[in-house]
């Protein structure tokens, strides 16, 4: 009998490396050696370049592929340093967001993965959640539609995209901006995303469409919000009745001094948690205590929040719990 993984991501590997698993060790030896000296000594210059260099040594046609620990592979372009620097240094990805999904996430639950970018926690996610239409991954950019549907189909039926922008209507044609070499900046609001983005025409959905009908079981819906700028917009369009058995997962931005998504969420009325990597999570009553912890202008920090007295907010306790005390 098999057991769990640990957690749904990592540790990720690369799935048949093109010089074998042994040559494919001693780059990813060699790469962290250097980057432990390049942040020591060179205020880590040439960190990124190393990461593509060790992933095109890795590649085939130009690509990456990394098996999770829950199942499931997720592919990247051997010169996408956003994915290959984590996936490749330290075979994980965001490992606050996967503890907490790793505990939260039931069978029969729902995952709406709101700017998926490639789909990796959509991957991770039907790795539980067995049903292709109970996990629905949405992304807007043309670039990384491309990217999400190479991920889909690397993981046949195990769930669905939607190539649209999530907003507070249905069915409008907008202008975003995306950029190929940062698609995780894309969005609607022209601030938020790079100097060098582009403008591209795109259709809207909005969450009321994308959310389940209440029913009576224990089901929960999991919303994740990438969404750059446009989760104020998007939450309001909803009544707050909505989110009774909904967990909001969404980042605060380092470079955000007023925190203004999670002041936001408490406006309206939410419980908020910040989650750490150490598998813990610090509750936020107000946005003074999130500051402290964004340290990286460059970073997002992921929060999770929950309607009060909801099913929402025990599933998130337990979790939180549970966690602790593993």
């Amino acid at each position: 009998m098999s057991t769990a993984p640990d957690m749904l991501l990592a540790p990720v590997i690369v799935e048949f490396p093109r010089y074998g698993n042994r040559a494919h060790r001693a780059t990813v030896t060699g790469l962290r050696a250097w980057v432990h000296f390049s942040r020591r000594v060179l205020g880590g210059r040439g960190v990124g370049l190393a990461c593509v260099a060790a992933a095109k040594i890795a590649a085939t046609d130009r690509s990456v592929t990394f098996r999770l620990a829950s199942g499931g592979h997720f592919t990247v372009d051997a010169t996408d340093r956003y994915w290959v620097l984590p996936l490749l240094l330290d075979a994980a990805y965001e490992p606050d967001l996967d503890w907490f999904l790793t505990g939260a996430l039931r069978a029969d639950d729902v995952f709406l993965d709101c700017g998926a970018n490639a789909g990796v926690w959509s991957v991770a996610a039907s790795s539980v959640i067995v049903d292709p239409s109970r996990v629905v991954a949405v992304e807007a950019g043309r670039t990384a539609f491309g990217r999400l549907s190479r991920n889909a189909a690397n993981n046949p039926g195990r769930f669905t995209t939607v190539n649209r922008a999530l907003s507070d209507q249905s069915n409008c044609l907008l202008e975003f901006f995306s950029d190929d070499a940062d698609t995780a900046s894309a969005s609607l609001v022209r601030a938020m995303a790079t100097d060098g983005a582009r403008s591209e025409q795109v259709t809207t959905i909005a969450l009321g469409d994308l959310l389940p009908p209440h029913d009576c079981s224990e089901a929960l819906t999991f919303l994740k919000l990438d969404i750059e700028g446009m989760e104020e917009t998007v939450i309001a369009s909803c009544p707050p009745e909505a989110f009774d058995n909904v967990i909001v997962m969404y980042e605060d931005h380092g470079r955000d001094p007023t925190s203004a998504v999670t002041a936001m969420l408490l406006t309206h009325g939410f419980s908020i948690w910040l989650l750490l990597d150490e598998g813990h999570a610090v509750p936020v009553i107000e946005t003074d205590q999130v500051r402290p912890y964004k340290v990286d202008p460059h970073k997002g920090y992921n929060l999770i929040a929950a309607r009060p007295g909801t099913r929402g907010e025990a599933r998130v306790a337990q979790t939180i719990s549970s966690s602790a005390i593993t």
